[in-house]
């Protein structure tokens, strides 16, 4: 918020407050202005319409091509917590498409093994094991340099000894 107050806004997701241990807060003006959807607080504006929360924009920016990773990924469980690792690594900096093209090396590499004894793809991004299946982008090749040949000695220019003869 503007006034430096700070909201968790999927706090009521996972937590809940005994009715007994309940005390309201001290910011009144500011808890009015938050609106409770599906159990997240977003922030509604004067007009009476509800603004998306700041995690809500940030996932939809980041996450564009995660279902590409999810297809590539060999096993198929802790869609969620694969999410938001994949989304970490994005806010880090790493490449959507160095991801997609890592879970394909390793979907190649495992290829036939039962699916039960690979890595989870949250702990797989988690641990950085993608970075064991980068692939690099190749170089264009340019016009080649001619090989010297083999064989002479540049410091005397005389031939060099070849396997096997004595000078």
């Amino acid at each position: 918020m503007a006034n430096g107050l700070v909201v968790v806004a999927h706090w009521k997701i996972c937590n809940s407050i005994r009715k007994d241990r309940y005390k309201p807060t001290v910011h009144q003006s500011e808890y009015k202005k938050l609106k409770v959807c599906d159990n997240v607080y977003t922030l509604s504006s004067e007009s009476g319409k509800s603004v998306e929360s700041v995690d809500d924009i940030s996932q939809v920016k980041i996450v564009e091509k995660f279902d590409e990773f999810w297809k590539a990924y060999p096993r198929k469980e802790h869609k969620a917590m694969a999410e938001q690792e994949y989304a970490k690594l994005i806010v880090q900096g790493i490449k959507e498409e160095m991801l997609i093209a890592s879970a394909k090396a390793y979907a190649r590499a495992k290829d036939g093994q039962d699916p039960k004894y690979l890595n989870c793809p949250d702990s797989w991004l988690q641990k950085c094991i993608y970075s064991d299946y980068e692939v690099k982008e190749e170089k264009p090749k340019g016009p080649q340099q001619p090989e010297e040949e083999p064989g002479i000695d540049m410091w005397n220019g005389e031939d060099e000894p070849k396997n096997g003869e004595t000078v």
